[in-house]
């Protein structure tokens, strides 16, 4: 919309980019697929938590968004 501010944050759109595998160990570990790591302010921490089907569906949901 006109005159609307883009959302504020990190771009998921990077996460088309990774294998579900490369996420579920990233959201685990806090290192991305490639090696970086990831902000503290990241809830990485309590979503490694969940178990491996609500990560895929996390997964699923961030890499079917449409391009911001």
């Amino acid at each position: 919309m006109p005159g609307q501010l883009a959302p504020l944050g990190p771009d998921l759109n990077l996460v088309k980019d990774w294998t579900l595998a490369g996420f579920t160990a990233a959201m685990r570990t806090g290192i991305d697929p490639n090696g970086h790591q990831i902000s503290e302010q990241m809830p990485w921490r309590s979503v490694g938590k969940m178990d491996d089907d609500e990560l895929e569906a996390i997964y699923q949901y961030l890499t079917h968004m449409p391009n911001s």
